[in-house]
């Protein structure tokens, strides 16, 4: 099937085309040698893992590697170097129309001594115009690049956080478990990609990974809500994570720490009003900032970020989710067919599904599905996380380890096929 030569114009599109041709898929930059040979391979391993004696040396291998990776930091912290340097490598040299603007907005706001700062990320939007004017004052480094080398940047940091959480989630498997949830095509937000979502998706597993620790009675309520504050002068995007805070101030009046609850909300108020009023008094234009919010509504219109979905439009939005973490499919066969374990974190994890999810099949896209995968990465990642740690941990079938290669390495395919075919592409 032809595919669709700009996945961003549904108007030529058909519906069978975006239905069986899956309209986001890059494969088709793959050579197809390769990938056929590729497919071979992850064929071939799981039908050896289908083997029972395979299966279970299979698993004692991973098994012992992943207690000895997790038993030596050194073997986490090379992890995350390694992961950085890949990063850098395969650089994504895909610009969106926003970043186009910016190509040249910023520049200019720099020559005439304008700070950049928009609403709806302003501390991510100010920290990447700063670390323009340092890069091109002393390096020459223009716009693109310098955004591309903080997305790097953050890459280690994440890879970390996850491997902590999922270490303390599944102790004996939690290098699948990462594996799973890094085969997804959101981890392309950190091979260079020019937007505002890196440094916020990182506080973002932050957050998730304190709101656990809260959750076994190892923090204070305070510190988890604190640092969703943080990323909300990060990214306003994040304030859709906010029910999961009322989840977790559910468990802390129960547990009698009422105080720590009003602490913690008041600190995050604190903390968001602050943070305006420092930019606002450093010069920061308050109606401009406001005016020029995509969060706060077309011209003041808050329900205008609700798109009436058509057919057309609903199945992109699928193929877009699918890009994302395609095993995402799962999560409405383990919610209805009870394979959920019923445990804090699941809760605290399903109802921030229950926030990314809608978010993502509702909110308007103003520069196109496809070159807005970034914008609905962030929210659908309580759902990633979920599926994943449910898949891994919790559902026992029978030789559920083939199945979790074959998924794994498929994912993996289609999301680093992506990943590789956007550092390829010329402007």
């Amino acid at each position: 099937m032809k595919p669709l030569p700009d996945p961003n114009n549904l108007n030529h599109a058909t519906l069978h085309q975006v239905i069986f041709g899956f309209g986001f898929n890059r494969l088709q930059c793959i050579s197809p040698v390769l990938l056929i040979n590729i497919c071979l391979i992850i064929l071939a391993g799981m039908v050896i893992l289908l083997n029972r004696s395979c299966e279970i040396k299979f698993h004692n291998i991973l098994t012992e590697l992943n207690n000895r990776f997790f038993k030596k930091k050194l073997f986490i912290a090379i992890a995350c170097f390694l992961f950085l340097i890949v990063c850098c490598l395969f650089q994504s040299n895909m610009v969106s129309a926003d970043m186009v603007i910016y190509e040249s907005w910023i520049p200019r706001q720099f020559h005439h001594g304008v700070m950049h700062v928009r609403f709806d990320e302003m501390w991510e939007s100010n920290l990447h115009f700063n670390a323009y004017i340092l890069l091109n004052t002393f390096f020459g480094i223009n716009v693109l690049s310098s955004y591309r080398l903080l997305s790097c940047l953050a890459a280690p940091f994440f890879l970390y956080l996850l491997l902590q959480l999922n270490h303390r989630l599944v102790p004996d498997k939690a290098l699948p478990l990462t594996l799973l949830v890094m085969s997804g095509g959101f981890v392309q937000l950190f091979f260079g990609d020019m937007e505002y979502y890196t440094i916020s998706i990182t506080l973002v597993i932050a957050y998730f990974y304190l709101a656990f620790l809260y959750l076994q009675g190892e923090t204070s309520f305070i510190v988890p809500a604190i640092v969703l504050g943080l990323a909300m002068t990060f990214h306003m995007e994040t304030l859709i994570f906010l029910p999961t805070l009322f989840f977790l101030s559910i468990f802390a009046i129960q547990r009698r720490e009422a105080f720590h609850v009003v602490a913690g909300w008041i600190g995050l108020f604190l903390l968001i009003s602050s943070t305006l009023l420092f930019f606002v008094i450093n010069g920061a234009s308050l109606t401009n900032l406001v005016n020029t919010s995509w969060g706060l509504g077309r011209n003041g219109n808050v329900l205008a970020n609700f798109q009436t979905n058509t057919d057309l439009i609903f199945i992109s939005r699928l193929n877009m989710i699918t890009l994302v973490f395609p095993c995402l499919w799962l999560l409405p066969i383990m919610v209805f067919g009870g394979r959920l374990k019923l445990e804090p974190f699941n809760g605290f994890l399903l109802v921030g599904a229950c926030c990314g999810i809608p978010f993502s099949l509702l909110w308007v896209s103003s520069i196109g599905l496809y070159s807005d995968w970034n914008l609905f990465s962030m929210p659908l990642f309580p759902a990633i996380l979920l599926v994943a740690y449910n898949l891994i941990h919790y559902v026992h079938i029978g030789r559920k380890t083939a199945l979790c290669f074959a998924m794994t390495s498929f994912c993996m395919l289609l999301s680093y096929g992506w990943i590789v075919s956007n550092h390829f592409i010329v402007r």
